[in-house]
């Protein structure tokens, strides 16, 4: 038998080749002739073959993503995807609605203000239905029906002052009609399903239509071609369509419907602009309108920053109901309130879900009726069209809150001098807009009223004002028209303050305009920092992003092609260890070498000729990449090179005033508080870290001033020889940090330095006592390329701490607050070294340690439970460290030590895994509450333990 092993990320079809070949030629992310392409390798299937004369074999390998595609050819520098194309609309702000009219309902969708209108429910039901005939429909349709109907009706949808975008929605189809154009659209990619066409159109079909409506003359009216929907992120059959239209018909982009927070990096690298993530917070049996408005507000604010990240425009799916599992409210401040929240956190476009049964009272055969949300949708939208247009050409800084909110960076009224609004009514918001060139000293606060009901007419009419700084000139913008004028509008301009008043209805917005440099940059001031300060990792959560880490970073096969840490990581690590290069990584071999040796994070003074390639070979092997700034670089180049690169997959952030050297404090974080600064208002979703500082004082004062991140640099050098005294300031200055860090607003942090000792026991002993003495949340080390290249002894030393750091890190994150999910209970030492408040094992029989080897510390752990190898949640664990340390490179010989327990103790269990024999999970234990060990100088064990009455 002849075995061949394929990797289950891929996923093969039996199709054409030539629309792979097709996506490579019309990529416009690089043709590349058979010796190029041979350098990659896709799904994983093929090693690579660079630098060889041999071209690959897997032509006509069919898959999902194309991973190796994507980490080579990602579009850098950062540019929106919009540019790619001339939508005739892109001035405009949009407004369309899922679950469209069929066409006798087209009268009454323009008159709402809608702008763009989908075809999907036009074949159905206003083609196809015909309740005389048997089963509803005239007949079964072929696809030059469906798009001759469509066809048929684009001069009167253009005729209600819309344009369309091309969707053929369910239908009932020909089983032997399979592609649109038939022969002429055959060979598209598509998943491998039992009927013979896909459920969504594929390049060659796409095609077809774009060349058919310009033989009709019809072109002007199609805007858009729907490609997708319910994406989880966008795959090759979504890619090479959009590839198509982006290259040759320019004019018509295309949209794909994805759930939260579903990959949009790789609408990004897909080239397709526009983000409509299904976000039905506001339905549901709850019947709490604020509970499921605050809900909805989070997932409008997570969009503001992927669209930030990923310079993409949102136009986000918001509820009023489908008639179905989605609950249908009839509130006039709960469709407000959605609308002009979408408009005051940076949305670029409205998308209703749905128009039918939300705002229409739908009927199959019939006209049907507005419903009762159809005033307030129209009024809405009038407003949306007046004031979107102009918030579409300024950008979204922010957004204050009065009163308790749920979503990330609640920023209050008046906290702080610089604040741009210093009080304002209850149960407001604010999204905050500064106006781009060529007026950089304007700006726009858009207004919202959060007092919502799940009923109609229950909330009154009331006056609120909003206090700004006597700097800020503010004027009330007019709304559409449909309100025509604001109730009892006014501004008033005094010497302390400018006070705006307006009255608003439930859920109802008002557009602020304001004028004046320093408000302007005070406006700019206020935003704050994606991630909670005191808890910075490398988790991801869906579907908010709190850190670099994408939303598809584990996908299509990562823990294959990405170390694996194991144990409690599992395939994936959370815990920052970072190392610094002082040089570009110059290889493939070498990036792979430091991701394997469990680094998260390379920090490389790369250049803008040398970062693609680098952030290429990162994203390959599930690293992250972070610039060296150096002290001469300008704030405005730290926000310009995050955004060239901040859309990035694997991009970290901005080492700040990353010179290495120990400078004096207070001149170190004058220049980088200004870079940070500069990074915040920028790219605030990216990490800034300030390297080379020793001092705690140091560290807490970068923190004070918007620095979060910022490791304590801890000596390891022992000028009189003595190990023991250099372990005793290691644990003294980390007993210091960990006191001295609690509740500021920073993520504690150490870095050690590769060129200090040759002593294995000491970066042992420093690296894991760090975790639990410390409570140190990532690990950094310094003059990697000098003292640890790439292949080295001490380079393998170093992977294999990063290794078990790595995975133990996970237990001893910090959550929200910078809590820690576990920490030291109790400390338990045989150790000569001071540690402070410590106990000796056996001095009560209730004591878990009952007797231990010398030279040791033993943490009793507690916290929040983690699952330990063999899928158990568990809060018992045990943290053991040897303090037997010697200043020579194996001095300190591993040993073999004894812990004895409690005697209701059943068993114990060595926490560790070792993924390159299979094993990232391994799942013995010891029987008894006896634990040997064996233990080389400094190192440690983590060990979980079992009562004998636990199951």
């Amino acid at each position: 038998m002849f075995l061949v092993g394929v990797a289950a990320v891929c996923l093969t079809a039996l199709a054409s080749p030539t629309i792979s070949k097709q996506r490579k030629a019309h990529s416009g992310r690089g043709v590349q002739p058979p010796a190029a392409q041979a350098e990659q390798g896709r799904c994983g299937a093929t090693p690579s073959l660079q630098g060889t004369p041999y071209p690959r074999d897997d032509w006509n390998l069919l898959c999902e993503r194309e991973v190796t595609d994507i980490a080579v050819n990602y579009p850098l520098p950062c540019r929106a995807p919009r540019e790619d194309y001339q939508f005739p609309m892109q001035d405009e702000f949009v407004i369309t609605a899922w679950w469209p009219p069929k066409m006798t309902q087209m009268a009454a969708y323009a008159a709402a203000h809608f702008n763009l209108v989908a075809t999907g429910n036009i074949v159905s039901f206003s083609c196809q239905y015909d309740p005389t005939k048997p089963n509803n429909i005239s007949k079964n349709f072929t696809t030059t029906d469906a798009f001759d109907c469509i066809a048929s009706n684009l001069p009167e949808i253009a005729a209600n002052g819309l344009k369309a975008a091309f969707s053929t929605g369910h239908y009932v189809r020909d089983s032997h009609s399979w592609a649109f154009g038939e022969a002429a659209g055959f060979g598209g990619v598509t998943p491998v399903q039992a009927t013979g066409y896909s459920s969504y159109l594929t390049a060659p079909e796409v095609q077809w239509i774009v060349e058919e409506l310009a033989r009709r003359n019809l072109s002007e009216h199609v805007v858009q071609i729907f490609l997708h929907d319910d994406d989880a992120d966008v795959t090759q059959e979504t890619t090479d369509a959009a590839d198509y239209l982006r290259l040759n018909a320019p004019h018509v982009t295309p949209l794909v419907n994805t759930f939260p927070d579903s990959g949009p990096e790789t609408m990004y690298y897909s080239r397709i602009p526009y983000f409509s993530p299904e976000e039905y917070a506001v339905t549901g049996a709850s019947n709490n309108a604020t509970h499921m408005l605050m809900g909805q507000l989070q997932y409008f604010y997570d969009n503001s920053m992927l669209q930030d990240r990923y310079l993409l425009d949102t136009w986000p799916l918001f509820a009023l109901g489908d008639g179905g599992g989605v609950s249908v409210y009839h509130s006039d401040s709960l469709v407000r309130a959605q609308v002009y929240a979408a408009l005051a956190f940076g949305a670029r476009g409205l998308y209703y879900y749905c128009w039918g049964h939300g705002i229409w009272n739908w009927d199959a055969w019939g006209l049907g009726s507005p419903g009762p949300n159809y005033p307030f949708v129209k009024e809405a939208n009038a407003d949306a069209l007046a004031w979107g247009k102009l918030l579409i050409q300024a950008r979204f800084v922010g957004a204050i809150a009065t009163d308790a909110c749920t979503w990330r960076q609640c920023v209050q009224p008046g906290l702080g001098d610089d604040s741009p609004i210093l009080s304002m009514s209850s149960n407001l918001t604010a999204g905050l807009f500064t106006a781009k060139n060529p007026e950089p000293a304007i700006g726009y606060i858009m207004l919202v009223d959060l007092r919502v009901a799940t009923t109609i007419g229950v909330i009154s009419p009331r006056a609120v004002h909003v206090t700004l700084p006597s700097d800020c000139s503010a004027t009330l913008i007019d709304p559409g028209v449909e309100r025509h004028r604001y109730l009892a509008g006014q501004v008033v301009h005094g010497r302390a303050d400018t006070v705006v008043t307006v009255t608003l209805e439930g859920g109802q917005g008002a557009l602020i305009k304001v004028s004046g440099q320093s408000c302007v940059q005070k406006m700019l001031g206020a935003r704050s920092w994606w991630f909670d300060p005191a808890a910075i990792s490398l988790s991801h959560a869906y579907p908010s992003e709190p850190s670099p880490k994408a939303s598809t970073y584990g996908s299509y096969g990562a823990s294959i092609r990405y170390k694996s840490p194991g144990g409690l990581a599992g395939d994936e690590s959370n815990y920052i260890i970072g190392g610094i290069w002082t040089k570009d990584l110059d290889s493939d071999f070498a990036t792979k070498a430091i991701a394997d040796a469990g680094f998260l994070v390379a920090t490389v003074p790369a250049t803008a000729s040398s970062l693609p390639t680098t952030l290429g070979w990162a994203a390959s092997y599930g690293i992250f990449i972070m610039r060296l700034t150096g002290i001469d670089m300008s704030p405005s180049d730290v926000a310009s090179t995050a955004m060239a690169y901040g859309c990035h997959t694997n991009w970290f952030g901005m080492a700040l005033n990353g010179t290495l050297q120990k400078a004096n404090c207070a001149s170190s974080i004058q220049n980088a508080v200004s870079q940070g600064k500069s990074l915040r208002s920028s790219a605030y979703w990216q990490i800034p870290v300030l390297l080379g500082v020793t001092d705690i004082d140091c560290a807490l004062d970068a923190a004070g001033k918007g620095l979060p991140l910022t490791p304590i640099r801890i000596n390891l050098k022992a000028p009189q020889g003595s190990a023991a005294s250099v372990a005793s300031t290691v644990l003294s200055t980390f007993r210091d940090l960990q006191l001295r860090s609690a509740g500021r607003p920073m993520t504690t942090s150490i870095m050690l330095g590769a060129c200090d000792t040759n002593s294995d026991s000491l970066f042992r002993f420093a690296a894991y006592s760090s975790l639990v003495v410390a409570g140190s949340q990532s690990l950094w080390w310094e003059d990697m390329d000098a003292c640890a290249q790439v292949g080295s002894a001490k380079f393998a030393l170093i992977g294999g701490i990063n290794a078990r750091v790595g995975q133990w890190g996970n237990a001893f994150l910090s959550g929200p607050g910078g809590v820690a999910n576990v920490a030291p209970a109790r400390v338990f030492s045989t150790s000569s070294l001071a540690m402070g408040n410590t106990s000796k094992p056996g001095g009560d029989s209730t004591d878990l340690v009952q007797a231990m080897s010398p030279e040791m510390l033993v943490f009793e752990l507690f916290g929040t439970p983690v699952t330990v190898p063999g899928g158990k949640k568990s809060t018992h664990l045990l943290f053991v460290v040897s303090t037997e340390v010697s200043v020579e490179a194996g001095g300190a010989i591993p040993r073999n030590v004894t812990l004895t327990l409690r005697k209701d103790i059943r068993g114990t269990q060595p926490i560790e895994g070792n993924c390159f024999e299979g094993h990232c999970v391994c799942n013995m234990m010891r029987i008894g509450n006896v634990l040997p060990l064996i233990l080389s100088g400094g190192s440690a064990q983590l060990v979980g333990y079992f009562l004998v009455d636990e199951q």
